[in-house]
């Protein structure tokens, strides 16, 4: 036993010392520019996006299942909103086509937000309520789901989805989304009962 317990000390003081070591902070000195990198121009392509998304031509709002179908519901749903990190769809429960002057309204909104710098933090969840569609002509030139329960948002780069935290621009966005696509008090119960 005692051995046993030589030998894990032993262990423990070759890894603290292999993390101090000259290559080990060089490494994690790496790493972290990788980070930095990565976030630069992450950044660069959302503000590119973001431009799409003032040029939109047309607006649709969902109101999605955030159980992704795991809970029985009175109406049906009227359609499917992908989900692409989770290699998943989810229900669509509502629909809103946006007017002229809505599209107006929400697309410099939207637009902000997308092009925001990141926030770190956020739970690790993804509950979607609302899914947005933006057209240009006949193509979509960007398509998310929100999650407000964690405060990030699904973000394609081209290369593979991924979640991106809520940057400042959501509080101005999320009142425009509750009026154009309100949440039924129902789902709000039910989500609450879930997740207390």
């Amino acid at each position: 036993m005692k051995t046993i317990l030589a030998l894990l000390i032993l262990l423990c003081v070759q890894l603290v010392r292999a993390e101090d070591s000259p290559v080990a902070q060089a490494k994690e000195r790496a790493r972290r520019q990788f980070e930095s990198g990565l976030e630069v121009i992450r950044g660069i392509y959302r503000r590119s996006i973001s431009d799409l998304i003032g040029s939109g031509t047309r607006v649709e709002l969902y109101l999605l299942d955030w159980s992704f179908g795991e809970e029985k519901r009175p109406n049906k749903s009227v359609g499917s909103f992908e989900i692409a990190p989770y290699s998943k769809s989810t229900g669509i429960l509502a629909t809103h086509a946006c007017t002229e002057a809505e599209r107006n309204e929400l697309l410099p909104l939207l637009s902000t937000a997308i092009a925001g710098l990141s926030h770190q933090g956020g739970m690790g969840c993804h509950y979607p309520i609302h899914g947005v569609r933006i057209w240009i002509g006949s193509e979509i030139v960007f398509e998310t789901s929100i999650c407000w329960y964690c405060g990030n948002f699904m973000m394609d780069y081209g290369r593979g989805q991924g979640w991106e935290n809520h940057t400042d621009g959501f509080g101005a966005l999320k009142p425009v989304l509750h009026r154009l696509m309100p949440i039924p008090e129902d789902e709000v119960k039910r989500f609450r009962r879930e997740h207390q």
